[in-house]
């Protein structure tokens, strides 16, 4: 896997308006970022524009799927996690959209952002910083610049 995921562009995704491309969503605590330490959903976008040598995420491969969709498997995430540890009445409110990178199918992620926003969600994009993009002022911007990597 090291360094062996297809380098994507902007131009890879013609996705249908209201989807975007995910590979896995699960639960976890965030480990950077404003919101460390805080529960959170993960919804990992498929594609990156680079091909760092040390990437240990694969993330070439995913389904199109819609915003309720991808709502309805963050929650169920949420409640898989809480009947396996038998938590009760647990709610996660961050929704950290990954990659790869998610900038990429930038077209249908801003929409997808106010979807969680609507939803009551705070968000938090983690990005290699290569795309210039601007975000709602809701949505958190965590940049991990990847040095000496080509897109």
């Amino acid at each position: 896997m090291f360094g062996r995921n297809v380098i994507h562009s902007p131009q890879s995704y013609t996705n249908p308006e209201g989807t975007l491309v995910v590979t896995s969503i699960f639960y976890t605590l965030q480990g950077e970022g404003p919101y460390a330490g805080t529960p959170c959903v993960f919804v990992r976008l498929k594609g990156c524009n680079l091909n760092c040598s040390f990437c240990d995420t694969y993330f070439d491969s995913g389904d199109t799927l819609t915003y309720d969709q991808i709502y309805d498997k963050m929650c169920e995430a949420v409640r898989e996690f809480n009947r396996t540890n038998n938590i009760l009445g647990s709610t996660v409110r961050l929704a950290v959209i990954t990659g790869g990178e998610p900038t990429l199918q930038f077209a249908n992620l801003n929409p997808f952002l106010e979807y969680l926003h609507d939803m009551g969600m705070h968000t938090q994009i983690e990005s290699n910083g290569a795309l210039s993009r601007e975000f709602a002022p809701e949505t958190h911007l965590v940049c991990s610049p990847k040095i000496n990597e080509k897109t």
